[in-house]
């Protein structure tokens, strides 16, 4: 029996061996390969000789033992003058690519945070309140840092049709489902939702007013009560239980978006 290989890959062990395989029986022969440093498309060939002659042939993905790895970095460079910048090199051959992006915005700074928050793939309402945020005050930034979503259509457009698609994830209460089509309430994503449309509303964008004033009276209403919700948590392999007011969760949620709202600002 026989072993070629083609591609990234290489035989290890000797790429012939002999063996007997009596009737009614099998036999099993053991080839050693190796990849090295570098990916692409492999092929392995195994052929065996004498009474039967077969021939068959597997095609396989090389690919990096790490999962993907983004860098990072910013800076500042004044008119006129010249920056240096030392590329990384230690990454597996034809896996490196290096994108620069220059902007009058420190808050490109941010590019590789907002372009992960405007490329998230799902859209449940937390997330796309996250995607539509950077959009609202970074219109500029966010074309710049992902051109790859603005081909048809700018980031207005993407945030006239979010916030048609928050109005659309109402309830009968005033309150906001976690998904379309759901029939729960999702009180903190009610409130981080409100926060988004009293923003967007107050940037001149149309936030239908029956909407938002029945979700803001959800909400004032859900603060003012006494009660608590189930907080579980893990603590010596044993799930416990504790109550925490609603109010207090409300005001922490709110507080916390802002703070990530003052973040992007700067």
């Amino acid at each position: 029996m026989n072993v070629n290989v083609e591609g990234p890959v290489k035989v290890m062990s000797t790429a012939s061996e002999n063996t007997s395989v009596p009737a009614n029986s099998t036999a099993i022969v053991n080839f050693v390969l190796a990849t090295w440093n570098e990916i692409g498309a492999a092929k392995i060939t195994i052929e065996t000789s004498g009474f039967a002659k077969i021939k068959n042939e597997f095609n396989i993905a090389v690919r990096p033992v790490s999962p993907f790895v983004v860098e990072t970095n910013s800076g500042a460079i004044k008119g006129g003058l010249e920056l240096k910048l030392d590329i990384p090199n230690n990454y597996v051959n034809g896996t490196k690519s290096t994108q620069i992006t220059l902007s009058k915005f420190p808050a490109v700074q941010f590019a590789k945070q907002l372009k992960y928050l405007v490329g998230y793939p799902f859209g449940c309402i937390e997330q796309t309140v996250s995607k539509l945020f950077p959009q609202l005050y970074f219109e500029d930034l966010a074309k710049l840092v992902a051109p790859q979503y603005y081909k048809t259509n700018n980031p207005v457009y993407y945030v006239k049709e979010g916030i048609k698609k928050i109005e659309s994830m109402q309830l009968a209460d005033g309150s906001l489902s976690y998904w379309q089509g759901g029939t729960e309430t999702n009180w903190w994503g009610s409130v981080y939702a409100a926060h988004f449309l009293v923003e967007a509303k107050k940037a001149g964008f149309n936030v239908s007013d029956n909407m938002l004033n029945k979700l803001l009276n959800y909400i004032s209403a859900k603060a003012r009560e006494k009660a608590t919700f189930d907080y579980y948590y893990y603590k010596d392999n044993s799930v416990l239980l504790s109550k925490s007011p609603t109010k207090k969760f409300f005001i922490h949620c709110m507080y916390w978006r802002f703070r990530v709202k003052v973040i992007f600002q700067q």
